[in-house]
């Protein structure tokens, strides 16, 4: 397991192993946008604020079961409206939703922010 990175809802862990990112994302599939030069990684469900990366700072891709953020340079920048800006070194990254365990429900569900 590599280095992990939290920025509110959304949590990047540093992928070690061999991924096969080799096609461009399906942006209905994987709800990711690159728009005027941005990826909207993800956008909030409440407050309809958004996690975003710049493209000049690298790509995001997709294989069947994980979505990748390539960041091509040291101190790229996740930035969101209510989070401070989340610096990545240059690697590789699994990006997923934060989940949490209602104990009420005994459910898992995505953190919604």
């Amino acid at each position: 397991m590599g280095k992990q990175y939290v920025q509110g809802d959304m949590f990047f862990e540093e992928i070690t192993g061999p991924v096969s990112a080799t096609y461009p994302v399906n942006r209905e599939e994987h709800h990711i946008e690159a728009v005027d030069g941005i990826y909207v990684i993800a956008k909030g469900e409440k407050t309809g604020h958004a996690h975003v990366f710049s493209a000049e700072d690298g790509e995001m891709r997709a294989t069947n079961t994980q979505r990748v953020l390539i960041v091509d340079k040291d101190n790229a920048e996740v930035r969101h409206d209510e989070h401070p800006p989340l610096q990545l070194p240059h690697v590789l990254y699994e990006v997923k939703r934060q989940r949490e365990f209602d104990y009420k429900s005994h459910y898992h569900r995505v953190v919604e922010d």
